[in-house]
């Protein structure tokens, strides 16, 4: 069994020491290091981790592209996931997952999420509510940008129904409603499903979402 490498970079406090408390518990987990500042989180980066759990807190928002440009850049494979404050819109979630962001999570759902998120993030997957996920990838023309981009690219381009449904699956559209809109058996979605994904070397809805939406 894969063990996923996490690098926590959080306040000092009682939230940090939940956060390795939680990691440390997993078996399929490895807690490389923990650290309380942003400036010694570039000194660690070499460690290469495969999910990196970032305090919103160690930074102003707005430095939030140049810290995730900085991460990508140092350790490219690595996913990060936001640790949020309680009051953040819905525009700065969006404005993270276009910088780069695979994954948010609000700090008073940490006992409840945090393993979870780590393990879809460490898979490939974006970790965000559906509700955000619908609004960013409808919503913004850099992203339908990158969609198209990618569509066009896959080795082993997409039939024309192919695309029709594998857009359905960006709206978030369920199987069963698929199914309804095109007249055909949930079989059939999910074996057209099937191929798609085989094309786009993915395994699942939410890793097909962030093949495409990331250039």
């Amino acid at each position: 069994m894969k063990t996923i490498r996490v690098l926590i970079a959080a306040e000092k406090g009682d939230n940090l020491k939940e956060l390795i408390d939680i990691v440390s518990k997993e078996s399929d987990m490895g807690l490389l290091d923990s650290i309380e500042e942003f400036t010694h989180l570039m000194k660690v980066l070499t460690m290469n981790p495969d999910v990196i759990i970032l305090d919103q807190a160690l930074f102003p928002r707005e430095e939030i592209p140049v810290v995730l440009s900085k991460i990508k850049k140092k350790a490219h494979r690595a996913g990060t996931i936001l640790l949020l404050k309680r009051d953040t819109d819905d525009k700065a979630l969006m404005d993270a997952l276009i910088d780069g962001v695979k994954g948010y999570i609000k700090k008073a759902e940490v006992p409840k999420y945090l393993t979870e998120a780590i393990r879809s993030v460490s898979e490939g997957d974006v970790w965000a509510e559906r509700r955000i996920l619908n609004k960013f990838l409808t919503g913004t023309p850099l992203i339908q940008k990158n969609i198209e981009s990618k569509l066009k690219t896959i080795h082993n381009p997409l039939t024309k129904r192919e695309t029709e449904l594998i857009r359905e699956v960006l709206k978030g559209t369920s199987n069963r409603d698929i199914a309804r809109k095109y007249k055909i058996t949930e079989m059939t979605v999910k074996t057209h499903l099937y191929r798609i994904y085989k094309k786009m070397k993915v395994k699942s809805r939410a890793q097909a979402i962030a093949y495409l939406i990331y250039p």
